[in-house]
């Protein structure tokens, strides 16, 4: 077990001297992997919020928006809609259904709708000429869920919540930006 352990620690120490090496020689290699990073966490403190928050009205008004196909279906095309965000609506659907939320049916259902809505929205706003970023929400949403942590449990959990979303938009702003 001792042999195990040593050998674990030694290729973590390796493969942090490796990327730290990779860093210093690409910074774009670098943003790319501190967008995924900040991505990778605030899919955990967005799955940690929604745990906490699991129950009561939440988990009936996800009951009852994704009861049927074609409730699931248009709850998904709304949320993108409003959201603009088709990977963040995605990414919830997965946390409801992990969280046992929503059920298989309802997350297929809304995935489809999150389809929809995506290139409905897009095309709405390219016909009225306006260009909309929900990453503007990013900073003020941060703010916030590090002040609702301290309200006790519940305002942790929307904190969380909305620290998961806000390191969403942060990681995928980040690594795009590298990429375009």
């Amino acid at each position: 077990m001792g042999t195990f352990l040593n050998t674990r620690y030694s290729l973590m120490l390796l493969a942090f001297l490796a990327l730290s090496w990779s860093f210093w020689f690409s910074p774009s290699w670098l943003q790319l992997a501190a967008g995924l990073a900040l991505f990778i966490f605030g899919m955990q403190s967005l799955e940690q919020g929604l745990k906490s928050l699991a129950g009561g009205r939440l988990e009936t008004w996800l009951a009852q928006s994704t009861a049927t196909p074609v409730k699931g279906l248009m709850f998904g095309c709304v949320a993108t809609f409003i959201m603009q965000s088709s990977t963040l609506v995605s990414l919830l659907t997965i946390a409801f259904l992990s969280t046992g939320l929503i059920t298989l049916a309802g997350s297929i259902a809304v995935l489809f709708g999150v389809n929809l809505g995506a290139t409905s929205g897009i095309w709405f706003l390219a016909m009225a000429g306006q260009n909309l970023s929900m990453s503007a929400l990013a900073m003020p949403l941060l703010v916030f869920g590090v002040l609702l942590g301290f309200l006790g449990d519940k305002g942790k959990a929307i904190g969380r919540f909305l620290l998961g979303i806000s390191m969403i938009f942060l990681g995928g702003t980040r690594a795009t930006g590298v990429l375009a």
